[in-house]
């Protein structure tokens, strides 16, 4: 006997499940928090996100070379404003959809915060510039070359301290220069990502190491920060009462895209933008909701004063060029180079390279954006039995061909040689940097990037790097350690230098030697 349904037509109650379909997905690194509602979305939608995650200057690149679009279904960016520097020919997205928003805003450590009088009343961006040029409150920010967070902080700040009420102009940039040197003359600490940033503070804190008074960063960002302090060094967060910038976080399909990836894209939108999954999101994440209905979560202050980005990006890409000239302290780098014996051959030829695309013989937007900037001091410090004589260069902001000249003749005289010394070199960088630079140029943003392709088997052990490490005042914070680690390099014992110092390890062990310039200037938003 047939079915009833079968029979009269009648509609199924439980109708089919949607199509399964994996949308790949190129995702700025700030969306890493998103990966758990993703993961709830595959049941309601059939639609499974692979998210690749990048940094979002490495994100703007594959826009314009057209990786994005061979490779991937959809992009999710933080913003589309970063994108739009670097925008050229025609807008390869499509279906673009705000699905969340977050405020730039200031982390600070309550003591600071008090001591500031910020823990109540109103706060704007020129009382943060004022106590910053006056030595009073010093922060950590994300480059704004390689971070939207660090690009929506230099901009908002501009913004509010032209005092314009309107989008930053030419002639509003030029007017807060004053201002915003005085600004950054406070910053001590910067990374590639608002995520990396948070995390390298909260070590700091961590370790009863501050590495600063405090970190500007988005609201959702800063909430996890906050949430995550240690009990006895707390935060307090701090918004600008003449407004921040916010990210949207829209997500976007390719204009490549397939049929089926797009109406799997469609379904992923529609249901990350339903009521209650942006409740889901506020919760979960800290990101607020693009949907008015949505009553903001308690920790979220509202009516917040908005700030518009310029219409003309030219505007924002020449404040870039201004932070890094005039406006940030100048970094101050001490690269520790393995040149033992195991270099011998095509690893120290790679190494070479990679520093030298530093100088400025790269094409792409990474080259451009990681190339030793005016002001700089670099120091290059080769180890074998121990480490070599240091050999300083300052680039000079009136002309830095002298110096970009000597750093490729040096790169290029560079040989290898007798057994590997890590920690003998790491102590003298650490002494050239603590002992002997800072007293006579104090303020910059010092960094320490070792380069090693062994295990550490000659001179000082572990423990007593670790042990010198420690004994290091803490009334002057150490730089830290980035160390990139390839052929048989022993990362757990660079995984303990990293977490002890407050940096960070790149694990290249397993990767092709030509990954090595990349890698190089990944670096270079720590710096």
């Amino acid at each position: 006997m047939l079915a009833p349904c079968i029979v009269t037509g009648c509609t199924s109650p439980h109708p089919a499940p949607p199509p399964p379909y994996t949308l790949r997905v190129l995702a700025d690194s700030e969306l890493a928090g998103m990966r758990p509602i993703l993961a709830r979305a595959t049941a309601a939608t059939g639609v499974t996100v692979r998210l690749v995650m990048t940094d979002t200057l490495t994100l703007a690149n594959d826009m314009t070379d057209g990786t994005a679009q061979r490779d991937y279904d959809a992009v999710w960016l933080a913003s589309a404003d970063y994108l739009d520097l670097y925008a050229s020919g025609p807008n390869p997205l499509v279906g673009t959809t705000p699905i969340m928003t977050s405020p730039v805003i200031l982390a600070v450590r309550t003591p600071a915060a008090r001591r500031l009088g910020w823990d109540h009343g109103s706060v704007t961006w020129l009382d943060i510039a004022r106590a910053a040029a006056a030595g009073r409150f010093t922060f950590g920010m994300s480059s704004p070359v390689t971070s939207d967070s660090g690009l929506s902080a230099l901009v908002g700040a501009a913004t509010a301290v032209a005092g314009r009420g309107a989008a930053l102009s030419d002639v509003g940039a030029r007017q807060a220069t004053s201002e915003l040197a005085g600004l950054f003359a406070g910053q001590r600490l910067t990374a590639t990502t608002s995520g990396a940033l948070a995390q390298m503070y909260l070590d700091s804190l961590a370790r009863s190491r501050p590495a600063a008074d405090g970190v500007i960063g988005y609201e959702a960002d800063l909430l996890a920060l906050e949430a995550r302090a240690p009990r006895g060094d707390p935060l307090t967060l701090v918004y600008p009462s003449d407004g921040e910038i916010s990210a949207t976080y829209p997500l976007s399909l390719v204009v490549t895209a397939s049929r089926a990836a797009t109406e799997a894209f469609f379904r992923l939108v529609g249901y990350l933008t339903s009521k209650s999954e942006q409740e889901e999101i506020m919760m979960a994440t800290g990101h607020r909701p693009v949907l008015g209905s949505v009553r903001l979560a308690r920790n979220l202050p509202g009516h917040l004063a908005a700030l518009r980005f310029p219409a003309n990006p030219q505007i924002a890409a020449d404040l870039i060029g201004e932070y890094f000239g005039k406006l940030r302290p100048p970094g101050r780098t001490v690269y520790v180079l393995d040149t033992s014996a195991s270099m011998t051959g095509a690893r120290l030829s790679h190494l070479e390279q990679a520093l030298r695309a530093l100088t400025g013989a790269g094409h792409t937007l990474a080259d451009e954006f990681s190339e030793f900037r005016s002001g700089e001091e670099i120091t290059f410090l080769p180890f074998s039995y121990g480490p070599a004589t240091p050999t300083v260069f300052s680039i000079r902001a009136g002309d830095p061909r002298p110096a970009l000249a000597g750093i490729r003749d040096y790169i290029s005289g560079l040989k290898a040689h007798g057994r590997t010394a890590i920690y003998d070199a790491l102590v003298r960088a650490y002494q050239i940097t603590a002992a002997e630079q800072d007293r006579e140029d104090t303020g910059r943003i010092d960094a320490i990037v070792l380069m090693t392709d062994g295990e550490n088997d000659w001179g000082r052990s572990l423990g007593a790097f670790l042990a010198y490490y420690r004994s290091l005042p803490l009334s002057s914070p150490a730089p830290p350690v980035y160390a990139i680690a390839f052929g048989e390099a022993d990362i757990p014992e660079l995984t303990q230098v990293a977490s002890a110092t407050g940096g960070t390890v790149i694990d290249a062990v397993k990767q092709p030697l030509s990954v090595l310039s990349g890698i190089v200037e990944d670096v270079r938003g720590y710096q």
